[in-house]
């Protein structure tokens, strides 16, 4: 057990303390931290690093498990004894999605995170103006790969109240405290970053949940998580054609490239790449030299 937990402002039906145990969003980032420091374990090497590295995954092992609900919904939770509390615009619990990784690679859990996700909508009826709530929620739909929930979690501050005539931003939908709050402002071009690009230690995903409105269009130098920058992006449905220009900031950076969108060939500087299949679907690998354009169009 984890115990005390803390998942932000929210408590559990008919349990009066935020004060928990086994918050999963607790869990979730002492998992994360701990792959970190394996992580970089296993790139220094420093002197006994095999014995820490033990002694870090032993840890890992004693983690609580995530629960999930009737419905399959990912648990705020991981307690038998708690009862869920949908009724709020925090989503902590899903920090599995973001800012972690976990759902990228297991198809399991993002489905439990996406239910978890559809009961805020259904749910949460009385809290569902502070702008940072839908910024989270946007973060979150991009990671879990749903267009549509990026653009619906944007809009709320757009349409109503948000913005000042400066573009400086409320805290709220509706500025029932009149307060300046960047949470929108910076929060908006992080969700649309991510809904263009995904990016992780030697691997880039192209357009991972772009909007069905989003037919066409281009942006430029988005940094990756993998000392990639990404110069150019652009993409036509229309047509069927995603280009990317990647420029590495180290030499034999070996990364999979894939998109999101529907694509069969990817031409790498005028030449066909050949395309594997993994678990998670098809990709093509680069190894990029330091400091050199590479234009991969996928088609």
């Amino acid at each position: 057990m984890i115990i005390p937990t803390y998942s932000p402002e929210n408590n559990p039906i008919g349990y009066n303390s935020t004060i928990t145990a086994n918050a999963t969003m607790d869990i979730s980032a002492a998992r994360d931290g701990l792959l970190m420091v394996i992580t970089m374990e296993k790139a220094v090497k420093r002197e006994g690093y095999e014995a820490a590295i033990a002694e870090w995954e032993a840890l890992l092992d004693l983690l609580p498990d995530y629960k999930y609900d009737a419905d399959g919904a990912l648990r705020e939770w991981a307690m038998n004894e708690y009862t869920e509390n949908n009724n709020h615009r925090h989503l902590s619990h899903l920090y599995v999605a973001w800012p972690a990784y976990e759902t990228q690679n297991n198809k399991a859990l993002a489905t439990a995170a996406k239910i978890a996700l559809d009961n805020r909508d259904k749910y949460n009826t009385k809290d569902a103006t502070a702008g940072h709530g839908w910024m989270h929620k946007a973060l979150v739909s991009a990671r879990l790969k749903q267009g549509e929930g990026v653009l619906s979690s944007l809009l709320p501050m757009m349409t109503d109240a948000g913005y000042y005539p400066s573009l400086m931003t409320d805290h709220d939908t509706n500025r029932r405290n009149h307060c300046y709050c960047t949470d929108t402002s910076f929060g908006v071009v992080a969700s649309i970053n991510e809904a263009l690009l995904f990016s992780n230690t030697g691997e880039i995903e192209l357009l991972p949940a772009l909007p069905s409105d989003w037919q066409a269009g281009s942006i430029d130098g988005l940094m990756a998580r993998t000392q990639v920058e990404v110069k150019h992006l652009s993409w036509n449905l229309l047509t069927g054609t995603t280009k990317a220009t990647l420029f590495s900031r180290v030499d034999v950076n070996t990364i999979h490239l894939s998109a999101s969108v529907p694509w069969t060939r990817v031409i790498v500087n005028g030449k066909e790449a050949q395309v594997h299949e993994g678990e998670m679907g098809k990709f093509i690998v680069l190894t990029l030299s330091e400091g050199i354009d590479v234009t991969a169009e996928f088609v």
